[in-house]
């Protein structure tokens, strides 16, 4: 999980850009967000599933396994930390109203 400067904690993704696929935006966000390459496991989602955001707009949550070969992260606006959680930790983080259904898949 990543935590951004008001305290909560997310995972590293973000909106795709025009022309770009799933993987190449995970990619690129990971680089944007953590200064961190990532390598994606797998060509298809781990899971996925959708969720409202914290202004009610609709989103669809698409999750990959990763592996970083470091974690030497560049901490960044939006992304002040990185830890690594169990699936009970994470039920009691302050998440984003869209990954609070998040436990459920892991």
């Amino acid at each position: 999980m990543i935590q951004e400067e008001d305290g909560t904690w997310e995972l590293p993704g973000g909106r795709v850009d025009e022309g770009e696929g799933l993987i190449e935006c995970l990619q690129r966000e990971c680089r944007e967000e953590m200064g961190l390459e990532c390598e994606v496991l797998e060509q298809r989602p781990s899971f996925a599933y959708s969720a409202l955001d914290g202004k009610g707009l609709p989103r669809i949550m698409i999750f990959y396994r990763v592996h970083f070969s470091h974690l030497d992260f560049k901490p960044s606006p939006e992304c002040m930390n990185v830890v690594f959680y169990t699936k009970d930790e994470i039920q009691k983080l302050k998440v984003l109203p869209q990954l609070e259904q998040l436990h459920e898949f892991l």
